[in-house]
């Protein structure tokens, strides 16, 4: 028994609209996780994720778009075969070179994002060490970079260091620029 066409039509348009829907609630859920951003470079990093997401999704939209035209739009009817085509130079290096363009685009973005939330304290500014390791941290001050340097030459540190009971705390003066270097002795710590 045949079905009707109104009858598959409705079961696309279900298919359809259930996958839209499953999208849009993974894409809300991921905007909701986003933390609040509070330094400057946040914010850089925050509009480079949104452009690469935004291209990313254009890009989607346009390929998925043509697709499901070609596969609606020339789906088989019967068994003669269609007109034989050779291909297009003029599209084929349209379709090659707007990806690369895009892919340029995304990469020196990127480049001048990470330059300048990589672009490192001044000398003066104070430079805290903060290791992680299995449920602590440590937290590692140049004695130099206080100001407190009691022996000239020496290399003398301060090193708070947690406990499983005893969190460290870490003390940085009130109104100056600070360096954090982090870094992991063992697992990851989501820094």
């Amino acid at each position: 028994m045949r079905r009707s066409g109104s009858r598959r039509l409705s079961r696309r348009a279900l298919t359809l609209l259930s996958t839209a829907l499953l999208a849009l609630l993974t894409v809300s859920s991921a905007l909701a996780q986003q933390p609040t951003r509070i330094t400057q470079e946040a914010d850089k990093m925050h509009d480079l994720y949104l452009f690469v997401t935004f291209l990313g999704l254009v890009v989607f939209v346009l390929v998925t778009g043509a697709l499901l035209y070609a596969i609606v739009r020339f789906r088989k009817k019967d068994d003669t075969l269609p007109r034989q085509t050779h291909g297009s130079t003029l599209l084929e290096m349209l379709w090659v070179s707007i990806p690369v363009l895009l892919v340029v685009v995304m990469f020196a973005y990127s480049v001048v994002v990470l330059v300048d939330v990589e672009d490192s304290a001044e000398p003066e500014d104070l430079t805290v060490h903060v290791t992680g390791f299995q449920f602590q941290w440590q937290f590692t001050y140049n004695l130099d970079d206080l100001g407190t340097r009691s022996v000239p030459g020496s290399d003398e540190t301060i090193q708070i260091l947690g406990t499983g009971t005893d969190e460290p705390r870490l003390v940085i003066p009130v109104g100056e620029p600070v360096e954090f270097r982090l870094a992991s002795n063992d697992v990851i710590h989501s820094f």
